[in-house]
């Protein structure tokens, strides 16, 4: 009985520390430069299928590609669930 017990403990702890996958979105805001003016600008990126980390790393991906852009300037991006 007492196995069992433990078993079904191992079991019910292993799918709480995997790291499930669902979607996420990530949200960008940023300033884009036009000649004599500049449009505050805002994004929803769609991160399907993705676990937590993989979509903060995507996530900081797309903040990152958005700063390379010169005419752009205080970009920030944030992962939502």
């Amino acid at each position: 009985m007492k196995k069992n017990i433990l078993l079904l403990g191992l079991a019910v702890g292993f799918l709480f520390t995997t790291s499930c996958k669902k979607d996420h979105s990530c949200k960008c805001h940023y300033d884009e430069a036009h000649d004599d003016h500049t449009h505050h600008k805002h994004v929803n990126y769609s991160l399907e299928n993705l676990s937590k980390k993989d979509a903060e790393s995507k996530c900081e991906e797309k903040e990152t590609a958005l700063k390379e852009d010169p005419d752009h300037s205080n970009v920030h991006c944030d992962l939502k669930h």
